[in-house]
């Protein structure tokens, strides 16, 4: 199995029919980029194409170059052919399950894209998706950070079917930051 890349830039995007752009278009991306526009000009269009080449919604024909974590560039393609999204990463024809052991999932992706795909779409399934990316947290770390009169009311009180441990960020201390509470 080929290794996840914990981190991409865009560098650019292409698109031919799709949305309003119905002519080839393409766009360079920094590592900072802001889309602006007036209503109906096609920004919505643009995280929508960035959402189809890593994804596979079906559009035409979209494009898109990335930079990875290990410095090296890809061409990510989605060409739609005869009713079929076929993708390729360099030039090479791959299946969405191989694209998503290196580029991520759909629901990570259009989580990151999309702060509403998370909590509309993924719901109480976007627990399992935190807990793939971020390291469990013991109890003990957990009650450290509260307050000794909340550590106090805890005390011998347990919840009904409660995990030995939680999942939370890290902050540079290496303690938790914000608890994620289901």
């Amino acid at each position: 199995m080929t290794a996840q890349f914990s981190a991409l830039q865009i560098e650019t995007l292409k698109v031919t029919g799709f949305g309003r752009f119905a002519a080839e278009q393409e766009w360079s991306f920094g590592s900072m980029t802001t889309v602006t526009g007036h209503n109906a000009q096609g920004k919505s269009t643009i995280a929508d194409a960035i959402a189809c080449a890593l994804t596979g919604a079906p559009f035409l024909r979209v494009e898109m170059l990335v930079r990875t974590d290990d410095g090296q560039t890809h061409e990510i393609r989605r060409v739609r052919q005869n009713s079929k999204c076929i993708l390729s990463v360099d030039g090479t024809t791959t299946t969405q399950e191989r694209f998503a052991e290196r580029f991520g999932s759909r629901d990570l992706i259009l989580s990151l894209l999309n702060p509403l795909y998370f909590t509309e779409v993924l719901s109480g399934s976007g627990r399992k998706l935190i807990e793939q990316y971020l390291p469990p947290v013991a109890h003990e770390a957990v009650m450290a950070k509260l307050s000794g009169a909340f550590q106090g009311s805890q005390t011998g009180r347990t919840q009904a079917g409660a995990k030995a441990a939680v999942r939370l960020p890290q902050s540079a201390d290496g303690l938790p930051g914000s608890a994620v509470w289901a």
